[in-house]
């Protein structure tokens, strides 16, 4: 997870590549999608600075959210600049089946392996989008080797730019070298804002459902619980 002190009058000093484009418009940006293709329904927290209750994403639906900008202790400019410390947000996800029958759900999901589907939207800093997958409380169950999906099909993370670097957890693997397995490793991947990233639980084949899902990113906010469209014949091309 990434965390940045932001000072916004350093800004006019730095210079930007077009390999590094700055951050586009918070009006402009992506969304982080999760396309549930398992067999069974998964559970969720996307945690900024306060604990939330856990939802759920049915078999075959999906999950998405507009980046959030999490403002750790700052103040936030008319031009969309912050100024002070910006965090970052996580998306936790499980497959345990058993969250649903428990007294206390959220206790029960905290107590649950997860990986976790993260993201820092920075305005001041370019390429304006930092992610990653991380599997460093994925390994709860002593009585199980694995990460959480990794007996179910694996996961792949991909943008809807090639700009945005995929990330490929197959299955049966004990670890994916591509995800945080350690909290020190370094897995953090940069794009533009505008990209939305698709995580797709339960395969290691993005579905071009949720590239033309990402593609039309910026028509809704917070889209939960909803069953997927028929596949799709062709993919939006951006």
């Amino acid at each position: 997870m990434q965390f940045f002190k932001i000072v916004t009058f350093l800004l006019p000093a730095i210079s930007l590549s077009s390999a590094q484009a700055g951050p586009v418009p918070a009006a402009q940006n992506g969304a982080a999608i999760i396309i549930n293709e398992c067999n069974f329904p998964v559970y969720y927290k996307s945690v900024a600075s306060y604990s939330v209750l856990p939802n759920t994403i049915p078999a075959k639906g999906s999950y998405k959210e507009i980046y959030r900008l999490r403002i750790v202790n700052g103040t936030l400019n008319d031009n969309g600049t912050v100024n002070g410390y910006l965090g970052g947000i996580s998306i936790k996800i499980s497959p345990n089946q058993n969250i649903a029958n428990s007294v206390n759900e959220s206790d029960a999901f905290d107590a649950s392996t997860i990986t976790q589907f993260e993201y820092t939207y920075n305005p001041n800093a370019a390429p304006g989008l930092w992610y990653d997958i991380s599997n460093v409380n994925g390994y709860l169950d002593k009585s199980y080797t694995g990460w959480p999906f990794e007996e179910f099909g694996g996961l792949v993370l991909k943008g809807t730019s090639s700009d945005c670097a995929s990330v490929t957890c197959p299955p049966n693997n004990a670890t994916c070298s591509a995800a945080y397995t350690l909290w020190d490793d370094n897995r953090t991947l940069s794009c533009r804002n505008n990209n939305s990233i698709i995580l797709t639980l339960c395969s290691i084949v993005s579905d071009p459902r949720g590239l033309e899902t990402g593609l039309l990113a910026g028509n809704s906010g917070v889209v939960a619980n909803n069953v997927l469209p028929p596949k799709a014949t062709s993919c939006l091309v951006r």
